[in-house]
């Protein structure tokens, strides 16, 4: 669907491939603005932990409608991966989900 001038197309199950940006689009309803997010990429261990890579990416002057987006590059190991996103509003409620992805080698040329 359109929002705006950005087309938005799910990803539908499919894995990124190295190389491909991961792009975030969502809203927020409810609670009262400015929000502060947080997002934390985090990578599969292989004994099925997740743990966290990077520092945490803050913006705390958010309004509703958000889009985020991380490039990868062939230094990313395949596997699985999560975004935690963390919202908390001005009168300090707060909400958090996980965004699962994977990311596989790229396609042949």
């Amino acid at each position: 669907y359109l929002v705006g001038s950005f087309r938005v197309v799910p990803l539908a199950k499919r894995p990124l491939r190295r190389g491909e940006t991961l792009n975030l689009f969502y809203e927020i309803y409810g609670g009262r603005a400015p929000y502060k997010i947080t997002y934390r990429i985090e990578g599969k261990e292989d004994d099925g932990r997740f743990t966290p890579l990077g520092r945490p990416v803050a913006l705390p002057e958010a309004q509703g409608a958000q889009g985020w987006s991380l490039p990868t590059n062939d230094r990313w190991p395949l596997g699985d991966y999560r975004v935690r996103v963390e919202v908390e509003d001005a009168a300090g409620a707060s909400a958090s989900t996980m965004v699962p992805f994977a990311i596989a080698p790229r396609e042949p040329s």
